[in-house]
C-alpha cells in the first residue's frame, strides 16, 4: 500500500510541476487590457480618445480583448497570451512588475503604451528601456502646426512594423534601449528635440537628435514592445498605417514571430 501511495504522490507532483511550467502561449489567444491604474482611455470608449477601434482591430485578427480593473497578479495573467498597458496614470507596483516579469519569462507578450512616463518607471527599468524627461518635439513631418504631432517614417524590420510607410504620433516620449536584449524599432527624424525646461524653445542643452518611438525586446521566453505614445491607437488616429500597425500588433501579441 505504501509503495502505491508513494507512486501516486510522485505522479501528482509531476503533473503539478507540468501545470506550473505550462507555456503562456498555450493559453487562450486573449489580450488582457489593464484598466486598474487610472487609465482614462478605455477599450469600451467610442469617443475620439477611446480605444474601442483598437479592440475591434484585435478581434478582427483573432485576439480576444479582456479587461481587468484590479492589481496585476500571476493569477490575472494565467489565462491570457498578452498584457496591454495603455496610458497608466497610477504607478505600477513592484509586485506587479514581478508578476509581469514572470509572465514574460513563461512566454507572454507585453505591450506598454505611454501617456505619462512616471507611472511606468519601475516597469521600464525592469525592461531596460530609458525614456526622455519630456515629450519630444519634431521639426519635420508635422501633421499641422503642432510640433508634438508628427509622422514617423524610420522603421527597423520587425513583424509589427511590416508594411508601414509612416505612423502618426501626438505627445510621444523618446525611448532608448539600455541593453542588447532590446532595440529601437521606430525612430523620429534627426531634427527631433526634447523641451527639458518647458520654455518652448530649443536651448543649448536640448540638441536635436533621432528619438526612439518604439522599442522591442525579449525577456525569458516572451517579448515586449514599448510605445512612447498611446495616442497612436486612439480612435481618432486609428486609420491608414496606424490601423495597419494595430493589426500587426494584434498578430504579434497573439503569438506571431518574436522578431
Amino acid at each position: 500500500m505504501n509503495r502505491y501511495r508513494g507512486w501516486f504522490l510522485c505522479l501528482a507532483g509531476l503533473l503539478l510541476a507540468g501545470w506550473f511550467a505550462t507555456p503562456v502561449l498555450a493559453a487562450e489567444r486573449a489580450a488582457l487590457f489593464d484598466q486598474g491604474h487610472g487609465q482614462r482611455f478605455l477599450i469600451e470608449g467610442d469617443e475620439p480618445l477611446g480605444l474601442a477601434a483598437l479592440a475591434g482591430a484585435f478581434r478582427g485578427q483573432g485576439l480576444s480583448p479582456r479587461v481587468q480593473t484590479g492589481e496585476i497578479t500571476p493569477e490575472s495573467l494565467r489565462q491570457v497570451t498578452a498584457l496591454v498597458l495603455s496610458g497608466p496614470f497610477q504607478p505600477i507596483g513592484e509586485p506587479e512588475v514581478a508578476a509581469i516579469d514572470n509572465f514574460l519569462a513563461r512566454g507572454g507578450r507585453l505591450c506598454l503604451m505611454l501617456h505619462i512616463a512616471e507611472p511606468a518607471w519601475p516597469l521600464l527599468g525592469a525592461l531596460g528601456v530609458a525614456v526622455t524627461r519630456a515629450p519630444v518635439r519634431e521639426q519635420v513631418n508635422l501633421v499641422g502646426d503642432d510640433p508634438l504631432e508628427f509622422r514617423v517614417t524610420n522603421f527597423v524590420a520587425h513583424p509589427v512594423t511590416a508594411g508601414l510607410s509612416s505612423i502618426t504620433v501626438k505627445g510621444c516620449w523618446g525611448l532608448r534601449n539600455m541593453n542588447d536584449r532590446s532595440r529601437v524599432l521606430a525612430w523620429s527624424s534627426p531634427r527631433t528635440w526634447s523641451d527639458l525646461n518647458g520654455d518652448g524653445q530649443m536651448g543649448p542643452g536640448e540638441p536635436p537628435m533621432p528619438q526612439g518611438v518604439l522599442v522591442g525586446g525579449q525577456r525569458g521566453k516572451g517579448a515586449f514592445l514599448v510605445f512612447g505614445d498611446d495616442a497612436i491607437f486612439q480612435n481618432q488616429f486609428l486609420t491608414g498605417d496606424n490601423l495597419m500597425l494595430a493589426q500587426n500588433l494584434a498578430l504579434w501579441l497573439k503569438g506571431g514571430s518574436l522578431k
